[in-house]
């Protein structure tokens, strides 16, 4: 029986310019988010779905701008920054979650996450 109909998946991605604009809330903490939050996770599932054996389709589209600030070496520095400040937050979280004061497994499992 031949397909009923198409499904195309369009992600379009864009950023203002915020290379070196400082930080929260409206710098390069929107690149590192975007980066740790979006573009990472999808490129993951992209790469895993690819060792699983499954087709798939995809359009994606990069604005100009945001490409220059993936590429940018300060913002890729910036971004390592970003990643360590989340991790040594985590830590404390982890600490702070097994305390007898704040006792919360699940909250535990989240921060090593």
């Amino acid at each position: 029986m031949p397909p009923l109909g198409a499904f195309t998946f369009v992600l379009h991605s864009h950023l203002p310019y915020a290379r070196l604009a400082g930080r929260w809330s409206h710098g390069e903490e929107w690149i590192h988010e975007a980066a740790t939050e979006t573009y990472l996770p999808l490129l993951q599932v992209l790469y895993d779905l690819k060792e699983q054996g499954v087709y798939f389709r995809l359009t994606l589209s990069i604005t100009p701008v945001l490409a220059e600030q993936l590429a940018d070496t300060d913002v890729l520095d910036h971004l390592d920054q970003f990643l360590d400040d989340k991790i040594a937050a985590a830590a404390q979280d982890k600490i702070y979650f097994e305390s007898p004061a704040a006792a919360n497994p699940n909250l535990v499992t989240l921060a090593k996450y």
